[in-house]
């Protein structure tokens, strides 16, 4: 956390190139894949429907995820 806690909103939301995914949703997609790897590992389940709604849009990358995020701030993700 400390090597990211200083990056701003406008960091967050870059692009290198119109297919690649912000720096804001490889992060969330990092989280994301930590708890579905705690709750399989620790509860022995799959994501119920309300924890789906919350980290769906970042286990996928791509466009969902950029659009997902845009705008979001350090806290969100």
């Amino acid at each position: 956390m400390n090597e990211i806690s200083g990056l701003k909103q406008l960091d967050l939301d870059y692009l290198s190139n119109d297919s690649s995914n912000s720096i804001g949703s490889l992060l969330l997609h990092i989280a994301s894949i930590e708890f579905v790897h705690q709750i399989i590992s620790f509860e022995n389940r799959d994501l119920n429907d309300r924890e789906l709604l919350k980290w769906g849009i970042a286990l996928e990358l791509g466009e969902k995820a950029r659009a997902g995020t845009k705008g979001e701030s350090l806290n969100f993700i």
